[in-house]
């Protein structure tokens, strides 16, 4: 197809865009697009991060932090993975309950800041 250039699944971060060092599968977020981190990597290195695809990710604990299956995913503003008040990571893949300290989320692979 002419024009078409990527899959899209995973983006090449640029050289000062992670500011924090990351280790392999954390949750970040690029100008508020979402993915998880493929390599361990120095802060402010160049680094891939997974943006499409299901993955299974830290979750927060307690009370109102689980989601059903097909509800909103969110980052509770500590790289956790909460049904609560958040930014939309994506959407949870399999029912997740309070006291699960993962979730399978699937990656939204949009901006949504």
């Amino acid at each position: 197809m002419k024009g078409y250039t990527y899959q899209g699944d995973k983006l090449n971060v640029e050289a000062n865009v992670l500011t924090s060092a990351v280790v392999a599968g954390e949750l970040v977020s690029i100008n508020g697009l979402y993915g998880v981190t493929l390599n361990d990597g120095a802060a402010n290195a160049v680094n891939t991060v997974q943006i499409e695809g299901v993955v299974e990710l830290a979750k927060a604990t307690g009370a109102g932090t689980g989601g059903a299956q097909g509800a909103k995913a969110n980052d509770n503003g500590s790289q956790l993975i909460t049904a609560g008040a958040g930014s939309l990571v994506g959407t949870f893949w399999a029912t997740a309950a309070d006291g699960d300290a993962t979730a399978l989320v699937k990656l939204q692979g949009n901006q949504v800041a």
